[in-house]
Order: structure tokens, then C-alpha cells, then sequence
């Protein structure tokens, strides 16, 4: 599970991931405001939610909670990003040479990619259409990122171009 250095490198790389998503799609505050999103790591989560083990992350969106319409959050609807620690560590510690700020940045960038092509395009992954979603929140992801000046970023970028690997951790 991720200690405070990792955590600490989660909560940059969600900074960086959400500036550059926000000026991809030229979202305002007020959009992201429409339905928010949080982040936790699957360390930190009770289980309410089963991530997959073979996944990076994993997207849930809870929805309108009538019961709770007096909260803006549960008014609204929320996104959650639950941050599978255990599955990146491993993958990293295969990967010597793959650094956790440029891979964190990679998933969380995807993951917001998502957010975003929900919130402008009313976009949703139904298992039929989730391939095909998954590529194009891959090329969008790739074509944010190749902008972005972060050292070991590239070769993330170019591990995950490769289309046998792009759907290797298909939920990223």
C-alpha cells in the first residue's frame, strides 16, 4: 500500500492530470462542479466498491441520493477514483526503470479523461461500447500527455501505445 511519500506523488500527479485534462476539453470550474470527483487509494477505501485486481484504477460514479438531496455533493452525484496501491507497486517493481510520478500522472490523466468525455459528451461505458471507449481515452490520454515536460514520462506514454498493452489494464 502507498505511504505518505506515495500518497504525496498521488495527490501531485491528480493535480497535474486535472490542469491538463481541464485545458484539453476547456472544462470550467462550473462543469467540474456538476459532478465532482475524489479520490482515495484501495489501501485507504473501506469495500464498499471490489477494484479489480488486474486494473490501475477504477471509475465509479455514485449517483443522486434522494435521501440525502440536502448535501450538495449527494445532490449532484459524485465520481470516485479508487487508486489500486497494491496492483501499481507490483507492476513497478517489475518495471525498475518506470517511475511512479509519470505512471500516476498516466492513470489519473486517463481516469479524468473519462470524467470529462462523461460530463461533455454524455459518454458511457456500457460493456458492448467499453473497448472502444477504452481506445479513445487511450489516444486522448496519450495526445494530452505528449505535451507534458515530466522526466519518465515518455516511456510511459510509449509502454501504453502499444496496442497489446493499451488494454492490459483496461479499467486503468
Amino acid at each position: 500500500m502507498f505511504g505518505q511519500r506515495e500518497l504525496k506523488e498521488l495527490e501531485k500527479a491528480t493535480q497535474i492530470a486535472e490542469e491538463v485534462t481541464t485545458d484539453h476539453f476547456a472544462l470550467t470550474d462550473k462543469e467540474w462542479a456538476k459532478s465532482p470527483f475524489f479520490v482515495s487509494t484501495v489501501g485507504q477505501s473501506t469495500p464498499m466498491v471490489e477494484v479489480p485486481d488486474d486494473c490501475f484504477a477504477h471509475l465509479v460514479y455514485f449517483g443522486k441520493d434522494a435521501e440525502k438531496k440536502d448535501h450538495p455533493v449527494e445532490r449532484c452525484g459524485y465520481f470516485k477514483i479508487f487508486v489500486n496501491d497494491p496492483t501499481i507497486l507490483k507492476w513497478l517493481k517489475k518495471r525498475p526503470g518506470f517511475g511512479l510520478l509519470p505512471l500516476l500522472t498516466y492513470v489519473m490523466t486517463h481516469e479524468l479523461v473519462h470524467i470529462a468525455r462523461f460530463l461533455r459528451f454524455h459518454c458511457h461505458p456500457l460493456e458492448r461500447l467499453k473497448t472502444g471507449e477504452e481506445e479513445i481515452v487511450t489516444r486522448v490520454t496519450h495526445n494530452i500527455l505528449e505535451r507534458v515536460k515530466m522526466e519518465g514520462l515518455i516511456p510511459i506514454l510509449e509502454y501504453f501505445q502499444s496496442s497489446n498493452r493499451r488494454c492490459e489494464y483496461a479499467n486503468i
